[in-house]
């Protein structure tokens, strides 16, 4: 169930009328509650928990949003050749990955200067850490899903996130996960600018897998939904004809 778009993706289309940014607060509000609420229960170790947040959930939605209009649409070298055509079959997955990652690095900046207040540093990473699992569960023949393995592997090579020894749960190191997140977002935009589909695709074989500790953490999650479906029905004898709600 879409959350969110930014349409058209078509560069060009782009170029002469500009793109739309759709958020759907409602549907984002279901998955929170129904998905990732009960996904960060399971997988998150305890102390992390409480830092689970919406608001957190939503403003990085549209920070990742944000990230696909932002670029790099074209190759630095060629301003006439986009990332997409060079990309060709791994761009979905690269764009993902990196409006994910690029929204959560924004998002840092932006609390720091005090642009974002009322969120914190501690929800935003802790729950994009537990939305990781919600989105791989789409799987890795997803753009999104693939995104996310790369995203979390990369992020636990390089100590942003870490798995609990025993429990086997993660959680965010707040010491390293900054220059972790930095770091990715660096990579991926080098990558897209340079327009290497060979670096791109070392980058997706090497991260875009789910690691044995990540499985044992998803195999907890079968009893939770994947997705939400709305349910349309009438509201009501009184409301106008035609008028419909959404029941999650």
């Amino acid at each position: 169930m879409t959350a969110a778009y930014n349409l058209p993706n078509d560069e060009e289309a782009i170029k002469i009328a500009g793109a739309k940014l759709t958020l759907i607060k409602n549907v984002q509000y279901g998955k929170f509650e129904s998905v990732l609420t009960p996904i960060s229960n399971l997988v998150l170790v305890e102390e992390q928990q409480k830092h689970v947040d919406f608001g957190a959930f939503f403003t990085h939605v549209l920070l990742h949003e944000v990230a696909h209009s932002n670029g790099p649409h074209h190759i630095v070298d060629d301003s006439n050749t986009t990332v997409r055509s060079r990309m060709e079959e791994l761009h979905s997955t690269l764009e993902e990955a990196k409006a994910d990652i690029t929204g959560l690095f924004a998002a840092s900046l932006l609390v720091k200067n005090n642009t974002i207040t009322g969120i914190t540093l501690e929800q935003f990473y802790v729950t994009y850490l537990a939305s990781a699992f919600r989105s791989i569960r789409f799987g890795l023949n997803e753009a999104h899903g693939r995104g996310q393995a790369i995203q979390l592997n990369y992020l636990v090579d390089n100590g942003g996130f870490e798995y609990e020894d025993g429990s086997g749960k993660v959680k965010v190191n707040f010491e390293n996960i900054e220059t972790a997140v930095s770091n990715l977002t660096r990579d991926i935009l080098i990558i897209q600018g340079n327009g290497s589909k060979e670096d791109a695709a070392n980058f997706v074989e090497k991260y875009g897998n789910n690691r044995e500790k990540t499985i044992k953490l998803l195999d907890l999650l079968a009893d939770v939904p994947i997705d939400i479906q709305p349910i349309w029905r009438e509201v009501s004898e009184s409301a106008q004809p035609g008028s419909k709600c959404i029941i999650f």
